[in-house]
């Protein structure tokens, strides 16, 4: 999560930082951020990107088992 661009952050701990988060998000605003965050998570889960990762994962695995 991107502050501001995919998301808004705050502290959990303080009721106003709830509210600021939560009033930068509504609307347009939190329609982009909504819009920002989907293109996100696609291109960082898509299933072609987490199955080449997970093989560089296991492949690196196995080198490290062989040495």
């Amino acid at each position: 999560m991107r502050d501001g661009f995919t998301g808004a952050a705050f502290n959990v701990d303080a009721a106003a930082g709830l509210a600021a988060a939560l009033h930068a998000v509504r609307g347009d605003s939190g329609l982009r951020m909504g819009a920002a965050a989907r293109l996100m998570v696609q291109a960082a889960f898509d299933i072609d990107t987490v199955a080449t990762r997970y093989e560089a994962l296991y492949a690196e695995l196995m080198d490290r088992k062989r040495r």
